[in-house]
């Protein structure tokens, strides 16, 4: 799975999720939904979307790709599933 989205945007989003969260992502139709299992919220981000699939993150796989966005200078950044 891969989409670009505004880095401003992501953020905005994604930190506000608690950080132990585990969730699901997926990339369908130009959109990436962010499924946050602790608090059953459904967060949506409209994108580029360069491959569609759906990937499931532990707490600490989500926390590593929110860092990683929040450390890029990118107006907009990539989002992939991480490496195991």
């Amino acid at each position: 799975m891969k989409i670009a989205v505004y880095r401003a945007e992501f953020l905005e989003i994604a930190l506000a999720i608690p950080a132990d969260s585990n969730v699901s992502l997926m990339v369908s139709n130009g959109i990436l939904s962010i499924v946050i299992f602790i608090a059953g919220k459904s967060l949506k981000i409209i994108g580029y979307m360069i491959e569609s699939r759906q990937a499931y993150l532990s707490a600490v796989q989500w926390h590593e790709l929110v860092y990683s966005v929040y450390q890029s200078e990118k107006l907009v950044v990539d989002i992939t599933k991480p490496e195991k």
